[in-house]
């Protein structure tokens, strides 16, 4: 049974110069694509050591937006599992990406910085990381909405703590951390709503009781 934990993330918030350069830290919700990679992107740089063995992976990136909305200076902050190539297909991928001039608010997107969690899976299923985030995702949304819902509510620190764990295990960031659990939440409404592809709140709530008794 897997150990409820509390996320052994002892690390310190970390701070750049390229950060403290930078004018915003900008969040993914926030931004307007204009090109965004896709299934056929994902397929030609999917690591082929990770392929061959038929790993799921992820991988977060920190980037600068450049005035023109594309990326640069990337560098990979996250990577679940190492050794097999997904930080470096991130790094590659980022060429792929390309935001509108200003953010979903107005303001200028140009000297930001900017954190993205790329996935690489295979048909039909996830990576274990990015099946922890979203199941957080799902189960803290549906606690916000029921607070009186008792295994929900123990259940979004469970899968927290389990997605601290593995990102502790790939010597990740707090920041990498943060950003994987905003992921999650962000896309918890579609989740919910039956729209996403990703775990249930039924199926996360399964699990989390199965390893909360």
């Amino acid at each position: 049974m897997l150990l409820l934990l509390l996320a052994s993330l002892a690390l310190g918030a970390e701070t750049t110069s390229s950060d403290v350069a930078r004018k915003a830290q900008l969040s993914p919700a926030d931004v307007e694509w204009v090109r965004r990679p896709n299934g056929q992107d994902i397929n030609q740089y999917y690591p082929l050591a990770a392929a061959e063995r038929e790993l799921q992976g992820r991988a977060v990136i920190d980037c600068t937006v450049t005035e023109t909305g594309t990326l640069s200076g990337c560098r990979v902050v996250e990577e679940f599992p190492t050794g097999v190539g997904f930080g470096d297909a991130a790094l590659k991928m980022s060429a792929r990406y390309e935001l509108a001039l200003t953010t979903r608010r107005g303001a200028p997107v140009a000297g930001n910085g900017l954190r993205l969690p790329l996935r690489f899976s295979l048909p039909g299923r996830w990576d274990q990381l990015s099946a922890m985030y979203a199941c957080y995702g799902v189960t803290a949304v549906a606690a916000e909405n029921d607070p009186a819902d008792a295994l929900a509510g123990r259940a979004f620190g469970f899968f927290a703590a389990q997605a601290g764990m593995l990102v502790a295990r790939g010597k990740g960031t707090p920041m990498a951390f943060e950003a994987g659990l905003q992921e999650g939440r962000v896309n918890a409404s579609g989740a919910t709503s039956g729209t996403s592809s990703g775990p249930t709140l039924k199926a996360c709530l399964a699990i989390a009781n199965a390893n909360l008794k």
